[in-house]
């Protein structure tokens, strides 16, 4: 074949290459651009005679620092591919060029080939062909974000669904382990569901068919026509109803509830059910009835300890007055006596009616001791509850002779608290006082001992006794302010009391304040 003859061939490729759509780029092995048909400056990327030379990334993207641009990266990892012979093709979108790419890299010519051809042509690496496929994938990639949202609400809807089921169980599971009777109704008002506590509230079994019974049959008396008169119409017409109720369960025991129905409509507003929730009031109003018990005790209490305030101040005017009063008097009698004596020069009988008075001021002295001791004993803090105690024995023994009297003071002074001091000679006192009005014992035993950490006082006499129930009715002899002070003392400084009576086999006041107590 002569030169004119490959001129001619060579200008029918370049122009067969130029009216190709796609971009076609010859390489050689170091990735320069040799040549590029006429689409390289259809795109816009520049001058076909002033590229040879370039680097390929470099020519299609000029301004490209991705060290990651699949462009750069695409001779490579298709370098050892293309010089073994061997055909590369990637689909790719294009970021600077903003088009997606079927891109198809093809050995410049065999390996063989290469070996045995001229210098210039070794150098030769690959034809590269980009074709623009921008127009096929867009409907492709539409579709693909249409599957994608689509798969994304349905992910979203399974998840919500998902919740929505976590909550029902949760929510069934709170109805199901509350302790409030929970029932729904249809729209009629018949049994659809009732849970475990409001089964055991009625006595309704576990398996047992609730779907023949209606809501208004739970109800007892005049609470069934409140509840078809009042809560029912009046739930469907608001929406809600609330007040208290009354039930009455399989073995006929009333139980007073409080009660709210909520009706349920569909999505067309029709009412379709109703849900009954009752807690039972039983235990409220035994707390309330032992409540206001109480402020009825704490009415008598107050005001018995006003009567026995009166009493003991009216106590203690008459022993002022017939005691140390008249002995003042009398005293005063005399030593006006002495001094009119000594003006008048008996002196001997001034100093004689003097040494008389002297015994009548140590009664005096004595009897207000007395009276100071009976209204607060010093020597619990001068002396201690020991010393107190067995003063108070000896005092005991001497104005009642015909009793014996045993004790057990097993503590040491540092086991009882100062606290505690006054509250257990106080509740001593008081005991020992009802002993000896009521009881007529032969023997009281009292013991004050530390066990476990625990102090113990306990008063026992062999006395009458008497029916601890029997004097909580009013009127009672024995329903007086000594058993509620000794009960209330021991509370206040934090003990536990505990009497024991019966008639015939006398009386056991028992009282422990736990080291706890102690501790605070």
């Amino acid at each position: 074949m002569d030169i004119v003859t490959v001129e001619r061939s060579k200008q029918h490729w370049q122009f067969a290459a130029d009216s190709l759509p796609q971009l076609i780029c010859l390489l050689d092995a170091q990735g320069r651009i040799v040549r590029v048909n006429s689409t390289f400056q259809r795109w816009g990327l520049g001058d076909v005679f002033t590229v040879a030379g370039r680097d390929f990334h470099e020519a299609l993207h000029p301004e490209c620092r991705d060290a990651d641009c699949y462009l750069r990266n695409l001779l490579v990892w298709g370098a050892p591919e293309l010089v073994a012979g061997r055909q590369i093709r990637c689909d790719a979108f294009d970021p600077v060029l903003r088009r997606f790419f079927a891109i198809q890299a093809e050995p410049a010519q065999p390996e063989i080939e290469r070996r045995n051809a001229p210098p210039a042509l070794q150098e030769l690496l690959a034809v590269v062909t980009f074709d623009d496929v921008t127009d096929l994938r867009f409907p492709n990639e539409s579709l693909i974000r249409l599957n994608k949202d689509l798969g994304d609400q349905v992910v979203r809807e399974r998840d919500k669904r998902r919740q929505v089921e976590a909550v029902w169980m949760r929510m069934q599971a709170i109805v199901e382990r509350t302790a409030s009777f929970v029932a729904m109704t249809d729209a009629a008002g018949k049994l659809i569901y009732l849970n475990p506590a409001g089964r055991e509230m009625l006595g309704i079994g576990a398996a047992e068919d609730i779907s023949v019974m209606a809501a208004v049959d739970l109800h007892a008396g005049s609470a069934r026509q409140q509840f078809t008169t009042e809560a029912f119409p009046t739930a469907v017409a608001t929406g809600t109803w609330m007040g208290r109720s009354v039930l009455r369960s399989r073995a006929g025991t009333d139980i007073d509830t409080l009660q709210v129905v909520i009706a349920h409509r569909d999505v067309d507003g029709r009412h379709e059910g109703t849900s009954v929730v009752m807690h039972d009031l039983t235990e409220w109003l035994k707390g309330e009835q032992a409540l206001r018990q109480s402020h009825m005790e704490l009415r008598r209490l107050s005001a018995q300890l006003m009567s026995v305030q009166e009493i003991e101040a009216q106590r203690i005017a008459a022993d002022l007055h017939d005691g140390i009063g008249q002995s003042l008097s009398l005293m005063k009698l005399q030593v006006t006596t002495a001094v009119k004596k000594f003006e008048a020069g008996a002196t001997a009988d001034a100093l004689r009616l003097l040494h008389n008075v002297l015994p009548k001021f140590n009664d005096a002295m004595s009897e207000v001791r007395r009276m100071s001791t009976d209204l607060h004993p010093a020597s619990l803090e001068d002396l201690g509850i020991l010393a107190t105690l067995a003063w108070f024995f000896r005092e005991l023994e001497e104005t009642c002779c015909g009793i014996e009297v045993t004790r057990a003071l097993n503590v040491r002074e540092s086991d009882v608290p100062p606290p505690l001091r006054i509250a257990i000679f106080r509740i001593l006192q008081e005991a020992v006082s009802n002993i000896v009005k009521h009881a007529e014992p032969k023997r009281i035993d009292v013991k004050l001992e530390k066990c476990d950490g625990d102090l113990q006082l306990s008063i026992v006499d062999d006395g009458r006794g008497f029916d601890p129930v029997s004097i909580t009715t009013h009127g009672h002899p024995l329903r007086g302010f000594g058993l509620s002070s000794m009960r209330e003392r021991a509370k206040l400084s934090g003990g536990v009391y505990r009497m024991e009576s019966a008639l015939g086999r006398g009386t056991c006041i028992r009282v422990v304040w736990p080291a706890a107590a102690m501790e605070n």
